[in-house]
């Protein structure tokens, strides 16, 4: 038997060995420490069992919760809107996009045509859509002894970002044209692709077919706000800061 297993031996058969692990395993594993009086929590002697429920701990946070003080892993954002009217920021600029695409009557195959109004978020800066609007050269309409008059289905508008239709904002329906151009509140981030798409469905290009209309342009308008990114997350950019940077407390 080799000197090692002869000393564990020894430790493990002496008289006042109660089967704890030989002093240098348990200094290795940072056994040799133990628990004193005045490490206790308060109010709990040692070896006192844990009364029933849940800890103090656990208590707190779901107070915490419950008071919707928010919960481990919210992002801290130093972020409050303050504003109570529409204002632009200091540190933002307006922009406004315009086109004016054609579309064609029907060419016998009762197809839809569609026409897009882009625009790029430049770099460093956080775009917000603010209002579209879309007014055709020629307005059509139908007889009106028609009962079931299916004007307001004559086109389908749709807002998308980077070609990804944005939500409550997918074939909404306004008709032949727009009176007046239609508030909106969309955020993008930099170099993001804001799209205006309008579709005209067949029965509008129709209508320009029996008018003997070759063409007619379709004028149509974006326009919102750029603000200077700040590295914050896109929903959190439009929001007012008291004070600069990401980590900034709020005061």
């Amino acid at each position: 038997m080799s000197q090692e297993f002869e000393d564990r031996e020894s430790e493990l058969s002496a008289p006042d060995n109660l089967g704890e692990l030989p002093t240098g395993i348990s200094r290795e594993r940072n056994e040799l420490y133990r628990r004193t009086r005045t490490d206790a929590p308060p109010h709990t002697p040692i070896g006192t069992p844990r009364p029933a429920g849940f800890p103090s701990d656990v208590n707190a946070e779901a107070r915490a919760l419950g008071d919707g003080k928010g919960k481990l892993g919210s992002p801290i954002i130093p972020v409050s809107v303050t504003s109570v009217y529409d204002a632009r920021p200091v540190n933002a600029r307006d922009w406004t996009i315009t086109a004016a695409p054609t579309i064609t009557p029907d060419d016998a195959l009762s197809t839809t045509e569609t026409v897009t109004l882009d625009y790029t978020v430049p770099l460093g800066f956080t775009g917000v859509l603010r209002g579209f609007q879309f007014v055709p050269k020629i307005e059509v309409d139908f007889d009106d002894g028609i009962t079931t008059n299916p004007f307001f289905s004559l086109t389908t508008l749709s807002i998308l970002i980077n070609n990804i239709v944005q939500p409550d904002f997918n074939g909404l329906a306004y008709g032949a044209g727009m009176d007046a151009a239609q508030e909106i509140f969309i955020v993008a981030s930099e170099l993001q692709k804001i799209t205006l798409s309008v579709t005209f469905n067949e029965n509008y290009r129709q209508i320009l077919k029996a008018l003997t209309i070759e063409t007619t342009p379709i004028f149509l308008i974006m326009y919102g706000n750029n603000l200077l990114t700040r590295g914050l997350p896109t929903a959190f950019e439009v929001g007012t800061q008291d004070t600069s940077g990401a980590t900034g407390e709020i005061k």
